[in-house]
């Protein structure tokens, strides 16, 4: 028996939705197809209007007031991280996935080369972007520590396209290297209160739940750190940097790989 399915621009409900699916079920239950998180949270295979109430939410659409959502409306942004030890064999990689589509460039960055690319110097930065147009392609950083960031930041020269980020992340620091957290705290908000003046368009600081995701949290527990860590770098930035204001808005989110994103 030939499968029937809906055709691309075809006039659909949900009832029609539902009996395909239904009919794919073959007699099985409709609970099947909701999943649930560790946590007990379903996850159903389908989210309506109703459900959601988007249409309503005061966050807005993406490129529109308030810009909770960004402050450009667009398409996915298509971005690889590299991570090769080699700065040669990382550039090679790099330009082969710029023309192959790739639109943005993630750095992921260990000096010693034991779990992302030995960059140590100015050179090595060099080296790793060769023939890269930064304004074209946006470079974003994964690593521990102001020090790449530092290299970064000159290498830009005080242009810095929407995309740019160099995602410093100082809790995360201070879990993955036992680095003192209120010191790494402060230099990361220096940084970028001494940076942003001249690269507003870059982004600065980052939320990465990868950390406890690693360790065996699961979803709400990372949602529960992330949000968390998003709302501490406030209070301190508060106290500690000149240009708070200006950080705050500046920061990403990095979810674990189990976690959706767009």
């Amino acid at each position: 028996m030939p499968e029937t399915t809906l055709q691309l621009g075809e006039a659909a409900d949900e009832a029609d939705w539902r009996a395909l699916v239904e009919q794919g079920l073959k007699g099985a239950a409709w609970s099947r197809l909701v999943g649930k998180t560790a946590d007990g949270i379903a996850l159903e295979p389908l989210y309506r209007e109703p459900d959601i109430h988007t249409a309503t939410d005061i966050s807005g659409m993406p490129g529109a007031a308030p810009f909770v959502r960004g402050a450009a409306r667009g398409g996915w942004l298509v971005r690889q991280s590299f991570a090769h030890p080699d700065v040669e064999r990382t550039n090679r990689e790099i330009l082969a996935d710029l023309e192959g589509g790739v639109a943005a460039i993630e750095l992921v960055i260990d000096p010693t080369g034991k779990d992302g690319v030995a960059i140590k110097s100015a050179a090595d930065l060099d080296h790793a972007l060769a023939s890269v147009i930064p304004e074209a392609a946006p470079v974003s950083l994964d690593a521990t520590g102001e020090q790449a960031a530092m290299l970064l930041r000159d290498k830009l020269k005080g242009v810095a396209v929407l995309g740019t980020a160099f995602n410093l992340d100082p809790l995360g620091a201070h879990l993955r290297t036992a680095a003192d957290q209120t010191e790494a705290a402060l230099a990361a908000y220096l940084f970028a209160a001494q940076t942003t003046r001249d690269l507003p368009n870059a982004r600065y600081l980052r939320v990465d739940a990868r950390i406890v995701h690693e360790a065996g949290a699961s979803e709400a527990q990372e949602i529960a750190y992330a949000l968390s860590t998003a709302a501490s770098p406030t209070y301190a930035a508060s106290k500690t940097a000149p240009s708070a204001s200006k950080i705050a808005p500046a920061r990403s989110a990095s979810p674990s790989p189990s976690a959706p994103t767009r």
